[in-house]
């Protein structure tokens, strides 16, 4: 398991992956190469279910800073 605060993703590869939370639920994340999403703060594990490396770029806002 690890944490994020609220952060941003840039798929760079197609992956397809299990995300484990800390209360036992699962699900299961495919995205594109190519694809941005913003995720809130999250503690999970993530198991990679394809047959490549998982390689995205991900931008972690952090606590205490505003945007004007």
């Amino acid at each position: 398991m690890h944490s994020h605060p609220n952060y941003v993703v840039y798929t760079l590869e197609a992956f397809r992956a299990r995300i484990r939370l800390p209360n036992g639920t699962e699900r299961i994340s495919q995205r594109k190469a190519g694809e941005a999403y913003w995720n809130p703060a999250i503690t999970h594990s993530v198991e990679n279910l394809g047959t490549t490396s998982i390689h995205n770029l991900i931008v972690e806002l952090k606590p205490g800073a505003s945007c004007q």
